[in-house]
């Protein structure tokens, strides 16, 4: 009964000394990968039958790199499918920073097969929002942990990081990880050690015999969304009217 009572006692401290191991993870990421990760405002307008109703949408935000280049969730491809003959259009965006203040950006480039958009912000707020540090260069294995990191609205800004895990190496098309949980578009997936994996984005595929359209969450490595990002170039400025 002894050698019972020991046991149990010591399997119940290996549990609990698990579970503050990953909440020390949990913040330890949080921590890595906060400073890198807004809330953008976007404002759509939907026209319908001649009338046309605006509708704001927030979104995640992610500093992609040093120059200051940003990626988040097209806003547009958040609608689902609307009626026939209906137009939407995202209108304007404004990036909430860390202190609350609401900055003008710009739209720089979209990419559709992840349903992205790149942005900048105006330049006259100071230096640039900095990326996550570290990136994780080696691929990811089955059953690895992650910490899925993002901000849920501008009303409440707290980071949110939460534990999920690698279900799926998938290698084709491209290489990207099915995850345990995950809480949507553009959050930004950490090791345990605060590394940059990559962000959360939703993957359409088409079957080749049914033609039926699937739609994957998954985690997509950073390098592949930076390459979506090289073929972005600024858009040159409108031309100034005759006579000013």
């Amino acid at each position: 009964m002894r050698a019972i009572m020991i046991g149990t006692i010591v399997a119940a401290a290996s549990l609990a000394a698990g579970a503050d191991e990953t909440s020390s993870q949990v913040r330890a990421a949080a921590t890595c990968g906060q400073g890198s990760v807004f809330i953008l405002k976007s404002l759509v307008a939907i026209e319908m039958r001649g009338q046309e109703q605006e509708v704001k949408i927030e979104t995640p935000a992610v500093v992609l790199d040093g120059s200051g280049l940003m990626v988040a969730p097209n806003p547009e491809e958040l609608f689902g499918n609307l009626p026939q003959g209906a137009n939407l259009a995202a209108k304007s965006f404004r990036l909430i920073l860390a202190e609350g203040r609401e900055v003008e950006a710009k739209v720089v480039g979209r990419d559709a097969d992840f349903g992205l958009l790149f942005l900048r912000l105006d330049g006259k707020e100071g230096p640039a929002p900095a990326p996550v540090a570290v990136v994780h260069k080696d691929a990811l294995q089955l059953g690895d942990p992650l910490f899925l990191l993002r901000r849920l609205s501008s009303a409440h800004p707290e980071p949110i990081c939460q534990e999920s895990r690698v279900t799926s190496v998938v290698q084709k098309p491209r290489l990207m990880y099915m995850v345990s949980d995950s809480p949507g578009p553009c959050s930004v997936a950490l090791t345990p050690a605060g590394e940059l994996v990559g962000l959360t984005v939703v993957v359409k595929e088409q079957d080749a015999e049914s033609g039926r359209k699937n739609q994957l969450m998954v985690v997509l490595p950073i390098a592949q969304v930076q390459e979506a990002a090289k073929g972005i170039r600024e858009e040159p400025p409108a031309p100034e009217a005759p006579g000013k």
